[in-house]
């Protein structure tokens, strides 16, 4: 860039800061020299700016493609150590805009600074001077604060990253080898939980029995749940009952099915003469026809029969 472009980028630049700063705020001091007076509220009231701070500008040659002058002097409300502080970050400013017009950049961090720093002064006491080095105090421990949560923020945005953060967030994978690893302690833990309860009911079942025992000779009223548990044949009573009743019926039903009317003569007459002998001829036709057809092998006859 040759020195006509430099000049005209100086005049652009000038001519831009002068229509955005009131009056009183942007001084022409020389072709290439002016002065800008900061404040942190613009338009305020002095009770509203409580500090402030005049930079003086004079362009290089070569301005933008090189740093230009720039001076930091106090107006009002802040220390000499406080202007070296803005000095530095209108240089570093500077630095980082080397080649493109920066002046209008530069005021928006000084105000910004002039922002942060806006109270009233002190009144040169001792007094004073301990709430200066209170505040400063409190803001140093406010960014401490800040810088120490930003890095927790960090760390904890890592390890939500990190293999052992995404096991804790969506849980462990199931493999063979981890669930047989769970199983045998699961196992392992069930079987000591069950053996724990079966000495309990041992020792509760050991002190009913006890206590049974020492009541022997009283009169106790045992439930039916525990009349079973005492005599397991009451489990089986009802169905021995019904079978011995269906057997007797079975037995009536063999009776009628096999008897016949020379049989029922036959025992008929056994009740009133006993050790007679009857000769089957003495028996009409029909009744030796029912009696061929008894199955005597079902009775123990107590008579003799000749059946010759």
């Amino acid at each position: 860039m040759v020195d006509d472009e430099h000049e005209e980028e100086q005049e652009m630049e000038m001519e831009a800061l002068q229509s955005m700063f009131l009056d009183g705020e942007y001084e022409q001091v020389g072709d290439k020299q002016f002065q800008l007076t900061l404040i942190p509220i613009q338009g305020g009231s002095d009770e509203d700016n409580h500090v402030s701070v005049k930079l003086k500008v004079e362009y290089t040659p070569k301005y933008p493609d090189e740093k230009a002058n720039i001076t930091v002097y106090i107006v009002k409300g802040l220390k000499d150590s406080q202007r070296k502080e803005i000095q530095e970050i209108v240089n570093a400013c500077q630095e980082e805009n080397i080649g493109v017009p920066c002046v209008y950049s530069i005021t928006d961090v000084v105000i910004e600074y002039l922002n942060d720093n806006n109270r009233p002064a002190g009144d040169g006491s001792i007094h004073s001077e301990m709430l200066e080095r209170q505040r400063l105090k409190a803001e140093a421990k406010e960014e401490e604060d800040r810088i120490l949560k930003l890095e927790k923020a960090k760390t904890e945005k890592l390890q939500r990253e990190s293999e052992e953060g995404q096991r804790q967030r969506y849980g462990t994978p199931l493999t063979r080898e981890n669930f047989e690893e769970f199983n045998k302690k699961f196992i392992a833990e069930w079987d000591i939980k069950m053996e724990k309860l079966e000495i309990q009911r041992l020792a509760e079942l050991a002190s009913r029995t006890k206590s049974s025992k020492s009541k022997s000779n009283e009169q106790v009223k045992l439930t039916g749940k525990q009349l079973f548990e005492v005599d397991t044949k009451m489990i089986t009573s009802d169905a021995q009952l019904l079978a011995e009743i269906a057997f007797e019926q079975q037995q009536n039903e063999r009776d009628e099915i096999f008897g016949s009317k020379a049989l029922l003569k036959k025992q008929h007459d056994d009740n009133t003469k006993d050790n007679k002998i009857y000769n089957i001829d003495s028996i009409n036709c029909n009744e030796k026809e029912d009696l061929k057809n008894v199955d005597f092998s079902l009775f123990q006859a107590e008579t003799e029969i000749d059946v010759s």
